[in-house]
């Protein structure tokens, strides 16, 4: 069990800027972020091991989708990727329909060994320093829009399935990185932890873990939008099996590692019933997990300003570099 603790200190405190403002530098004293209103792909949203740093449904249970199934290793043919070309930084952008959803893939000039990929399941472009430096580093971005799902059954089936293009059409690594900012890391801890096996490491940014404490007890329209997309009610909650800080055992035993970036000043996902949670719990269970808090940072900016410490963690734990 890895536990890594680093402390750096701002030079100043952070608060919590309006969503309207979330893809601006500029920090601004408002009110708590509404997690209702962040639905454009251009925004941030319910977004963490431990640094201190520079800011920078029946009878069965409602389960999040089947694992998705690897085929077998062999040649195939390469799919070019589809949709509308442009740039994005220093990469060839692809925008696209998957299954009806907005999709994004952004391929690097030259693509590191190992085809390595991320891919953030919500807000394509808020605050990415981390894909930037990815992006010039030889990794693909990639992008699936299930913001508003709460990582539902369905969605989860269309993320295997958005997995399987990419991996096997596309033949980008096996192990992808999730990144789950806000509550993009709802989804993605649950994808994960149905698909361990399938992913390189977790990065976690002020993300949702436990959506009781979180969305039924601070944000009720988004606590209404989950119960509607996992077919519930108050009184079939009995049934719902994709809460993050439930389902950490099988990411632990596949030994993912998880690298976090949370501000400790965050009212709209507070990080002491959120990824504090997680940390506890994924040490406990032998999990590898690095936190940078930003002292005195709300819920926005995500990232860091200088993203190297998210960066040299992805880049560490792919596939390639234990070889």
């Amino acid at each position: 069990m890895t536990h890594l603790i680093h402390l750096f200190l701002l030079s100043a405190a952070f608060s919590l800027p309006a969503i309207a403002q979330e893809t601006t530098k500029e920090v601004k004293t408002v009110s708590v972020t509404n997690v209702d209103s962040e639905t454009s792909v251009h925004h941030a949203s319910l977004g963490t091991s431990v640094h201190h740093a520079s800011l920078g449904t029946s009878v069965h249970h409602a389960s999040s989708g089947s694992s998705v199934h690897h085929a077998p290793s062999g040649a195939s043919v390469h799919v070019p990727f589809p949709g509308t070309k442009s740039k994005w930084h220093e990469g060839d952008r692809y925008d696209f329909k998957f299954e009806g959803r907005d999709a994004i893939v952004v391929a690097p000039l030259k693509a590191a060994p190992g085809n390595p990929w991320i891919w953030r399941p919500a807000f394509f472009d808020a605050f990415s320093n981390a894909d930037k430096a990815l992006l010039e580093r030889g990794f693909h971005v990639a992008y699936l829009d299930v913001t508003n799902d709460y990582a539902s059954p369905r969605s989860i089936k269309l993320g295997n399935s958005f997995y399987k293009e990419m991996v096997e059409n596309h033949h980008l690594s096996s192990k992808v990185v999730m990144e789950g900012l806000s509550r993009g890391g709802l989804y993605s801890l649950i994808w994960a932890s149905r698909n361990p096996n399938s992913i390189a490491c977790l990065y976690l940014d002020a993300p949702l873990c436990d959506v009781f404490t979180c969305l039924k007890k601070l944000h009720k329209r988004s606590w209404e939008t989950l119960l509607k997309e996992w077919e519930l009610t108050e009184e079939t909650l009995d049934r719902f099996d994709g809460n993050p800080i439930d389902n950490l055992e099988p990411l632990a035993k596949a030994g993912v590692p998880i690298i976090s970036v949370c501000g400790d000043a965050d009212l709209s996902v507070p990080i002491e019933e959120n990824m504090l949670v997680v940390r506890n719990r994924y040490q406990a269970l032998g999990g590898t997990v690095e936190l940078i808090i930003k002292p005195g940072c709300g819920h926005h900016p995500h990232g860091l300003e200088d993203p190297q410490p998210i960066v040299e963690f992805i880049v560490s734990h792919q596939p390639e570099a234990k070889k």
